[in-house]
């Protein structure tokens, strides 16, 4: 997602987004990233062309998400504040496939 304002969307995230998603059961934690970079293959060429600025990643420990539960989580006041900045906003679900191990020092 992106936002019109850096500061008031990391804020809302820290202090209440990611607060109350850490609540509904399930639940094992947030990563979140900031785009540094970002490349158009066919070019590769490193340059920063339109698309989300920020991405999360939400953990539940199981691949049946808590749709009814998170739904109120998008209604609170302050998400309908912050709500008209938003942009480039998409949720997708993934399943954990596998994960690879940290390459041996040579």
């Amino acid at each position: 997602m992106s936002h019109s304002s850096d500061t008031e969307l990391d804020k809302w995230y820290r202090e209440e987004h990611v607060p109350l998603i850490a609540k509904v059961p399930g639940y094992r934690r947030t990563t979140r990233y900031t785009l540094r970079t970002r490349s158009v293959l066919s070019a590769l060429e490193p340059s920063l062309p339109q698309g989300p600025k920020w991405m999360a990643c939400h953990e539940f420990e199981s691949a049946e998400i808590p749709w009814d539960l998170l739904k109120p989580i998008d209604e609170t006041e302050w998400t309908i504040k912050i709500g008209p900045g938003l942009k480039d906003l998409d949720v997708a679900v993934f399943e954990l496939k596998r994960v690879f191990p940290k390459a041996k020092e040579r």
